[in-house]
């Protein structure tokens, strides 16, 4: 399952800056394959509601060797939406996912 348009996360994925190359709505099925042929330059693997762990970022990595694979903890994400503070939210996810890919940024 993939976060397409018309998503809470997706939104913040583009605020963020990102560009997810999920075009479908909602939460569309994805297969390797058509990942493979997105070639995206992050992979990044929520933790709910499947637990991600070191065996399935290797696994995306075998399949997708130019792309950095990371889990992203949406613990914060719930929590905040919870609390409704989006806008700190938003600013807690920006830091969050920039502390994650920093070490591979090329400046």
């Amino acid at each position: 399952m993939a976060i397409g348009p018309q998503t809470f996360i997706y939104d913040m994925l583009s605020r963020a800056g990102f560009t997810n190359l999920v075009k479908e709505p909602r939460y569309p099925e994805l297969f390797i394959e058509e990942l493979e042929n997105l070639s995206p330059d992050y992979l990044l693997l929520i933790s709910e509601p499947f637990a991600f762990k070191q065996n399935h970022i290797e696994e995306f990595a075998a399949h997708l060797p130019n792309t950095q694979v990371h889990v992203v903890d949406v613990f914060l994400v719930w929590e905040q939406i919870n609390f409704g503070q989006g806008l700190f939210f938003e600013i807690d996810f920006k830091l969050h996912l920039l502390k994650k890919i920093q070490p591979f940024i090329k400046l």
